[in-house]
């Protein structure tokens, strides 16, 4: 988790990089899968700005749903 933060931080151009993608994608998906709601709501700003980046509007939708009144 720290490693994706550190990649924002230092990466002016971070939601242009594959490898960002990838490595949102496994910590959020972990942080819903082993730890409380709120660390995933955490993400959930930068995991819709990377699937908008990305063109992936469904993906982004469905997240919305699961999320209601987080965003």
């Amino acid at each position: 988790m720290c490693g994706l933060i550190r990649f924002r931080l230092t990466n002016v151009h971070y939601i242009e990089n594959p490898a960002y993608g990838a490595l949102l994608t496994e910590v959020f998906a972990e942080c819903r899968k082993t730890l409380p709601v709120g660390f995933a709501a955490f993400h959930l700003p930068w995991m819709l700005e990377f699937y908008t980046m990305s063109r992936q509007y469904r993906a982004a939708y469905e997240l919305l749903k699961e999320f209601p009144g987080r965003a």
